[in-house]
């Protein structure tokens, strides 16, 4: 989690003292055992919060995530 202080200044500097834009203060990972199980998850926190879904990313050494905004 990202300090207050840190916060402050990211929202003054990048967004120009408007807090709306913050997206990214806290994170977190899952780690699903299938494709399946990560589509069944996102699917369930969709119906609670609007998400924007960025989809897989599998970078030339083989490493894969979905990132879920």
């Amino acid at each position: 989690m990202k300090k207050a202080e840190r916060v402050a200044q990211k929202v003054e500097v990048k967004y120009g003292g408007d807090y709306s834009y913050i997206a990214d203060v806290a994170r977190t990972g899952v780690t699903a055992p299938t494709v399946e199980a990560s589509d069944a998850f996102v699917a369930a926190l969709g119906k609670q919060f609007h998400l924007a879904d960025e989809g897989w990313i599998v970078t030339p050494a083989g490493y894969f995530d979905r990132k879920v905004m």
